[in-house]
């Protein structure tokens, strides 16, 4: 199973290294008070754009399951709850452990946090600005880890240049998407972040800038027609004038086009 980021970039048809693109952290709170949950999740919902929040537990037994069963990276686990603690559910899970960090009201566990190998002890009410450092520290720290491990099984699967030059490989939780150019529409900006559409009206969103997406591609088959999407021009059925001039899609959708690309895209899609 394939945890890593970085990927040979041969994947996507040439042989430097680049990102291999990441969904977010996912993550679960634990907290025995039901306005806790509520205050951190809103919290954590200013950082959509790094990490998702797929679920919360207020006691023992439901935490140690939806810890088992939705398997997040990253467990944001209070202390007390009820007749347990935090650290009870962390004995009651099989290891490897997902990242935690610890959220409470009391500072006199933080000893104990540490040699639980906790990421981070946080006192109730969460600073934001705590948090945010927190959250981009994990991801980056996380990206750093993977990044090893996929540099290590390229090199155990020694992938030459040329590999899997026809489809474009996407980081998922547990697995490694794999787009073939011909099922790929277009790709979507969005802020750092990339949303892949599919003809299966599938959409992928990965860690990584359009741009670096289309250096990624590599591929004349790809039209950059507007700072915020990157089309497949096989897809293309053709052009609509007027005061935003549009690509049109086989399937109905249409993108913009930017005026200082208009005449760019008309050539290459002459050439088709």
């Amino acid at each position: 199973m394939l945890s890593g980021v970085k990927l040979c970039c041969v994947i996507a048809g040439f042989s430097a290294l680049v990102p291999l693109f990441v969904n977010k952290l996912t993550c679960v709170i634990v907290d025995d008070q039901q306005h806790c949950v509520d205050d951190l999740s809103q919290q954590l919902h200013r950082h959509v754009h790094r990490l998702e929040l797929i679920g919360y537990a207020n006691g023992y037994t439901d935490a140690v399951n939806i810890i088992r069963t939705r398997k997040p990276d990253l467990v944001f686990l209070d202390v007390e709850l009820g007749g347990k603690t935090g650290f009870d559910v962390l004995q009651a899970l099989p290891k490897p452990h997902p990242i935690v960090v610890f959220v409470s009201a009391m500072a006199h566990y933080s000893l104990k946090a540490i040699k639980v190998n906790a990421a981070d002890y946080l006192l109730k009410p969460v600073s934001d600005t705590e948090l945010e450092d927190l959250i981009v520290r994990i991801s980056q720290e996380k990206q750093a880890r993977t990044n090893r491990e996929a540099t290590e099984l390229m090199a155990s699967l020694n992938i030459d240049a040329g590999f899997l030059p026809d489809r474009i490989a996407i980081r998922q939780t547990d697995s490694l998407k794999l787009i073939y150019y011909t099922d790929l529409v277009f790709v979507e900006a969005d802020s750092n972040y990339s949303r892949f559409h599919t003809t299966g009206k599938d959409r992928i969103t990965a860690s990584m800038t359009l741009k670096d997406v289309e250096e990624t591609l590599q591929s004349d088959r790809f039209l950059r027609c507007h700072k915020s999407y990157l089309v497949n021009r096989e897809f293309v059925d053709g052009v609509a004038g007027g005061t935003q001039p549009q690509l049109v899609l086989r399937n109905g959708i249409k993108i913009p086009i930017a005026r200082r690309r208009v005449k760019e895209v008309t050539q290459r899609l002459s050439q088709h």
